[in-house]
């Protein structure tokens, strides 16, 4: 089998999933939109398990750093939230190497099915790389200072959360497929109260070239090769 015809089986299935477990309204649409995947690639229901799968519920881990980690934060919750995942992040320092040195930094953690946490750290380590790169690039060209950092990684993660809603607003099959499963959304209340839930960080619009450029970057940004 190859891999997009998985990829569509897996689809259907989690399709089948909402059907089982939502309301009236949403069981139904779920079903209309399996039911035209099916006859769209020609499968058959021989070809879709209709188990209920139980999948393992896991935390995927990235450091982020001790300072300037704010829009860090910010960007996990709109990965997390088009992973069908939950995140926080741990606020106590702890020791990691990088660079060949000790650091101090926090940790991000995402809580989901296995492949979709494994995804959705992979996307926030790719996101991430690409928005230093940018503000990089910007600031080699623009007298800039904190404020302008701010908003620029600030407006950078709104790009992205922006392009992410364009998509499902184009691809309504979306918002069903991406439901958060019961199991992480319990797992994720039954978390200690030692770990701190992630929340939107401010929003600084003192430069508007900053505001602008960030805000085009997330727009560019591209996951096809995540």
């Amino acid at each position: 089998m190859d891999a997009e015809k998985e990829r569509i089986i897996a689809r259907i299935e989690k399709l089948m999933a909402i059907v089982n477990d939502k309301s009236d309204s949403e069981a139904e649409s779920a079903m209309m939109l399996a039911q035209k995947l099916m006859a769209e690639y020609h499968l058959t229901e021989a070809d879709i398990s209709t188990e209920d799968k139980e999948e393992a519920v896991i935390k995927e881990t990235m450091d982020i750093g001790s300072r300037n980690n704010g829009w860090k934060r910010y960007l996990s919750c709109v990965i997390a939230r088009n992973f069908r995942c939950a995140t926080y992040y741990n606020s106590a320092r702890r020791n990691y190497i990088y660079g060949g040195k000790n650091v101090h930094g926090q940790v991000v953690i995402f809580l989901g099915e296995e492949a979709d946490a494994k995804l959705a750290k992979q996307t926030f380590h790719f996101a991430v790389e690409n928005g230093e790169y940018r503000y990089k690039d910007f600031s080699k060209q623009n007298d800039v200072d904190k404020y302008d950092r701010i908003t620029f990684y600030t407006s950078y993660v709104q790009g992205i959360s922006s392009k992410f809603d364009e998509q499902k607003a184009a691809n309504q099959q979306w918002g069903l497929v991406l439901v958060q499963p019961a199991a992480v959304a319990k797992e994720f209340e039954s978390l200690h109260t030692h770990t701190t839930h992630n929340n939107n960080i401010g929003i600084y619009t003192r430069s508007n070239a900053a505001k602008a450029a960030g805000y085009q970057a997330g727009r560019d940004m591209s996951f096809s090769h995540v």
